[in-house]
């Protein structure tokens, strides 16, 4: 029997030896995991995959189909104009010339004619900090030229945590919108920089940093 009793107290050993081991062992996997997360934080989309061109990319795609879906022929011209602050249309940013150029790249890849207003018309007056008009004077400028069978114009809207973006093209003759797309963008340091945003006019509270640009379409039938 004294075997039988150093037998049990043997593997009672063991057992607690082996329940103590895997004990160990997942503490530590547990800290290298929080460890490697505090060495490498999470991105937001943003930072890993560039938000502003793809979100511009997909707004591209989106005006590509809704201008397919209306025939606009893609031998058409499409005059670019400056986007502008929704609350002040005489100003633009940095963000404000970036979209349409990212934008009118995207269509060109898909066969589209593109050109910049200011090509067209080399009196128009170009500003740092100024559009080429007020929202309200860019088509009638355009139509006066003659040189275009649409117009790409749009606007953004700064919010708290982003800025919402909305691009619309529209018939140089009749001001019909033809396509649109409206999408945000969170307002990372890249955001801030490209929208001439300073730290201190951003709220406090501005919510989560891995909020992703969406891009929706606008139909021509939802016009007001």
């Amino acid at each position: 029997m004294p075997n039988v009793h150093r037998i049990c107290a043997v593997f009672a050993g063991i057992v607690l030896l082996a329940a103590l081991t895997a004990g160990c062992s997942v503490q530590t996997l547990e800290d290298f995991h929080a460890a490697a997360q505090r060495m490498n934080p999470k991105k937001s989309p943003c930072e890993t995959t560039g938000c502003v061109l793809a979100a511009n990319m997909q707004a591209a795609d989106t005006l590509d189909r809704a201008l397919q879906s209306r025939k606009f022929p893609k031998s058409g011209r499409i005059v670019l104009t400056t986007f502008v602050d929704v609350d002040n249309l005489a100003e633009t940013s940095t963000l404000g010339r970036l979209i349409p150029e990212q934008i009118s790249a995207r269509l060109a890849q898909k066969g589209y004619s593109a050109v910049e207003l200011k090509t067209l018309s080399p009196d128009i007056a170009i500003q740092n900090d100024v559009g080429e008009f007020a929202l309200s004077r860019q088509t009638g400028e355009v139509v006066k030229t003659g040189l275009g069978d649409a117009i790409l114009i749009g606007t953004y809207a700064m919010g708290a945590a982003s800025i919402a973006v909305t691009v619309r093209v529209i018939d140089a003759d009749d001001n019909v919108v033809l396509a649109g797309a409206g999408y945000e963008l969170p307002l990372s340091p890249d955001v801030m920089t490209l929208a001439q945003i300073a730290p201190a006019q951003r709220s406090a509270g501005t919510g989560p940093a891995d909020l992703r640009p969406v891009v929706s379409t606008l139909l021509p039938g939802d016009r007001r």
